[in-house]
């Protein structure tokens, strides 16, 4: 029988997400990242990239990454993105979420009053163009599932462990060159025994006219660009920050762009797993900067289905998860044991139906920045997690804790 060793890793960046995964079957490996950025910047993430690149070999010039996943555009999700392709010779291929044009001016908006980098903004300007230069082989933006679309029968890559994109839909509509569009109904497998599902929420076309139809408005522009939000800003400097602030609150609440996160679910495909087993580590740094030599394993568990959910920094809300129950079966769902607690732990961006949607769902897991001045995570989402799974079932991961998830598989063969 074949053995899969796999090994996932919340890393510890502080306040932004570092999440990277090694599915190794005999001597052939094959690499994953969620988003790879911090706020505001550090040295930490930079040392998490060397130990990613350094443990698998991908400085080698023949190695790249072979999956990266963008969540969402904001600067603590993809500050350190272009490091790491640099350090890696690439990805040969790179899933973000689709966004509309009028999303991505809402998003460009959203990086002027939110004080963005000036490379986070040229990320939003073309994100095909910039990813290719950085050195991505394919650049594939998910849709929500319209139900439009027709399966593409031919997209597998070769290697002695194989991504197939089968079961996914090719969406098409005229996109740019250079550009994959496919829509969140399918799924996409490594080799045959790993799942990977994406999820990219549908939202309020309507509001977001009416938002920025307000922008036109107050700018007196009709036909602007980002530009123009950079100038009005620098004109009105006090005013101009609190009037786009308060349309921006009327119509979306908190951030439009959060809720834009793709969402990932993976995990072992049970049907061909003989047995499944996974263990979650906690490891602490010393002040120092030092590993600790000896983890704490939390637990060991022998069930085939055992998978975990990124989420990235989404609202999940019950219109959120209305549109999960809707796309994904009570077997994913179910399926679900370690579970990426939204947007850092920040109140309000997960409601207590979250624990029955995803049933089994023991671990939850909190990435943050210690001493970050957005007072994540919040002590109401810590006291809801205790109601629902207690104290002893939350994780973290920051400047020196991170939380490791080894499985251990043994493959059917027939």
């Amino acid at each position: 029988m074949s053995e899969v060793h796999a090994n996932f890793q919340f890393r510890p960046v502080g306040q932004g997400l570092f999440y990277t995964g090694v599915l190794s079957l005999d001597e052939a490996r094959f690499t994953m990242v969620y988003d790879c950025g911090v706020q505001p910047n550090n040295s930490y993430i930079s040392e998490q990239i060397d130990e990613f690149v350094d443990e698998n070999n991908l400085n080698d010039d023949s190695a790249k990454l072979d999956i990266l996943v963008i969540s969402h555009f904001h600067n603590d999700h993809i500050s350190h993105v272009k490091e790491l392709l640099d350090k890696t010779g690439g990805a040969k291929v790179v899933y973000l979420p689709f966004l509309s044009p009028e999303e991505i001016k809402v998003a460009k908006i959203d990086s002027r009053i939110g004080g963005s980098s000036e490379a986070q903004q040229i990320f939003l300007d073309n994100p095909t163009n910039v990813l290719k230069e950085w050195g991505a082989e394919r650049v594939v933006y998910i849709h929500p599932n319209g139900g439009e679309g027709v399966v593409e029968p031919t997209n597998e890559s070769s290697g002695p462990i194989r991504l197939d994109e089968k079961k996914m839909k090719k969406v098409s509509g005229g996109f740019p060159d250079g550009e994959e569009h496919q829509d969140d109904s399918g799924f996409i497998t490594i080799q045959n025994f790993w799942r990977i599902k994406f999820f990219n929420k549908e939202r309020d076309a309507a509001r977001i006219t009416l938002f920025l139809e307000a922008v036109k408005e107050l700018i007196g522009i009709d036909d602007f660009e980002a530009d123009d939000i950079t100038e009005y800003l620098k004109k009105y400097p006090k005013d101009g920050f609190k009037e786009f602030e308060s349309l921006y609150k009327e119509r979306f609440g908190q951030y439009l762009i959060n809720d834009t996160s793709l969402v990932v679910f993976h995990g072992p495909i049970k049907e061909v797993c003989n047995e499944a087993h996974s263990a979650v580590y906690m490891y602490r740094t010393s002040l120092m900067g030092y590993w600790a030599r000896i983890p704490w394993r939390l637990f060991w568990d022998s069930e085939k289905e055992n998978s975990s959910l990124l989420v990235g920094d989404i609202r999940m809300d019950d219109e959120c998860l209305n549109q999960i129950a809707a796309k994904w079966e009570e077997e994913i769902r179910h399926g679900v044991i370690f579970f990426q607690v939204p947007h850092h732990g920040s109140n309000s961006y997960m409601v207590d139906r979250a624990f029955t949607e995803f049933p089994n769902s023991t671990w939850q897991i909190i990435n943050y920045g210690l001493g970050n001045s957005y007072k994540h995570p919040s002590a109401k989402t810590i006291d809801r997690i205790n109601a629902h799974r207690g104290l002893n079932h939350l994780l973290f991961a920051n400047q020196v804790e991170s939380v490791r998830v080894k499985y251990h598989i043994t493959l059917n063969d027939e």
